[in-house]
């Protein structure tokens, strides 16, 4: 004998609907919630988050229970009406990066973490994610997290908990300026020049003052000026206004 179950599939601690759909699968009479929960993460396997896992996904009663039902739950009472479904839950957790030095805001975003998860976790995550933007050049143990509600430190063993569920709370991650470093053969001497501003330069010398930066990052960093031109290139194919859009070359 089997049942419909009907559930709604929603993301993050706020438990807004992903699709505003209430979805139905079928369920054995007496099934368990860890039936339902592995039978809900088959259903939208394709649609999840990449490498989450079942265990990840919480089961709640309805839209009002503050808490998961226990896995051991018999389920012939639960989702049995379109009106009062069954919620699952896939976990969120909400981080910034910030530059360490101005404090400036990188980029918000999210990962499908749970509370279960540690901060080495979250941190392994979010260097795979960028790592080819603004991670780009910096060690992973470079990186620290604090707790935004305090700037409390967060040890990498420590557990994420119940921090950055929302982006106001979201956690900050610490990102060390990039040091652009050259392979030097051993027994071999390197320099590195430093462009200073000079006091009470002149305007003619601040301009050839820039001229040398530039030529500096140029040389030293060739992909990352190929992927700003690729991309203000970008901008200006997708402008359909064509009109002059603004950039700042810093």
């Amino acid at each position: 004998m089997e049942q419909w179950k009907y559930f709604r599939l929603v993301t993050g601690a706020s438990r807004l609907p992903s699709d505003g759909v209430v979805h139905a699968l079928r369920l054995h009479y007496g099934a368990i919630a860890a039936d339902f929960r592995q039978a809900a993460f088959d259903e939208f396997k394709e649609s999840l988050p990449p490498k989450l896992r079942p265990g990840a996904l919480k089961v709640f009663a309805n839209s009002e229970a503050q808490t998961p039902l226990e896995l051991d739950t018999n389920m012939n009472e639960y989702g049995v009406k379109l009106n009062d479904p069954l919620i699952v839950q896939v976990p969120k957790v909400w981080y910034q990066l910030t530059d360490a030095t101005t404090a400036a805001s990188l980029t918000v975003a999210s990962a499908p973490l749970t509370e279960d998860d540690t901060v080495d976790v979250l941190l392994n995550t979010v260097k795979e994610r960028f790592n080819d933007s603004h991670l780009a050049g910096v060690d992973i143990s470079d990186l620290v997290v604090f707790d935004d509600n305090n700037m409390e430190y967060l040890v990498d063993e420590s557990q994420i908990g119940p921090r950055g569920k929302t982006k106001k709370t979201a956690l900050i991650v610490r990102v060390p300026q990039r040091v652009i470093t050259s392979a030097v053969p051993v027994g071999e001497t390197t320099s590195i020049k430093v462009i200073r501003e000079k006091k009470n330069e002149s305007a003619l010398q601040e301009l050839e003052r820039y001229r040398e930066q530039g030529k500096l990052i140029r040389d030293n960093c060739k992909d990352y000026c190929n992927r700003i031109l690729d991309k203000i290139d970008e901008y200006y194919k997708n402008d359909e206004n064509d009109e002059s859009l603004p950039f700042i070359c810093v």
